[in-house]
């Protein structure tokens, strides 16, 4: 694929965080330890909220250097605040099955998103695709933050997408699908930490044991 040798050049030898946008986050003061990190990786619209809200800084840090999108968000690319992104230090945008690329000032990686694990019945969310991504490199470590399996969800709203908050924005609204079975994602995490392949914060993981117990069918 193209500029797979850049991203694992980048990412070799790296402590590497990707950071999600649960409201886990909200009022833990933890912006500067995630921007301490070597590698930060953020994904879709993250990069554009923290852009609009820089008081977000202070808890999910300022700092995206490597950013994962969806299909779905990628068809928005004309609304893409690039320019400002390069100018805050991204080095390199990766998404996942996209058939034509448009000319891109930085490398726009495509990744083949597919995962062998047994445990999921359905697609998986990209947050297990970005993990099962980096695995295959030679980084250092990959820890996750700001992840809680959808914890933090009104059992009321049935959509990812109502749970997200105000801050995480979004220029179209993106389709909706039922097609994701988030509790065997928590327990995939999980399992990844046991076995010492990841690294969870323990606030992370008491969401990711909450949200198996919420959403197992």
């Amino acid at each position: 694929m193209e500029h797979d040798e850049f991203f694992l050049d980048i990412t070799k030898g790296k402590n590497i965080l990707i950071v999600g946008p649960s409201p886990i986050l909200l009022g833990t003061g933890k912006g500067e330890e995630i921007d301490s990190y070597d590698l930060v990786i953020r994904t879709n619209n993250m990069i554009n909220s923290l852009i609009l809200n820089p008081e977000l800084g202070k808890d999910y840090g300022k700092r995206t250097d490597i950013l994962y999108v969806n299909s779905a968000y990628f068809r928005y690319i004309e609304n893409w605040k690039t320019q400002e992104w390069i100018s805050r230090g991204l080095q390199m945008l990766c998404t996942k099955a996209v058939r034509r690329f448009p000319e891109f000032p930085i490398p726009l990686r495509n990744f083949t998103p597919k995962s062998n694990n047994k445990i999921f019945t359905k697609s998986p969310l990209l947050g297990v695709f970005i993990v099962e991504d980096l695995l295959k490199t030679l980084c250092k470590s990959i820890t996750l933050e700001g992840i809680d399996g959808y914890a933090s969800m009104n059992l009321e709203q049935k959509e990812p997408t109502e749970y997200l908050p105000d801050y995480y924005i979004f220029q179209k609204e993106p389709e909706k699908r039922h097609h994701h079975s988030i509790w065997r994602e928590s327990l995939y995490f999980l399992n990844l930490e046991k076995k010492g392949k990841i690294i969870l914060e323990d606030h992370v993981k008491k969401s990711l044991e909450k949200s198996i117990i919420m959403y197992k069918d």
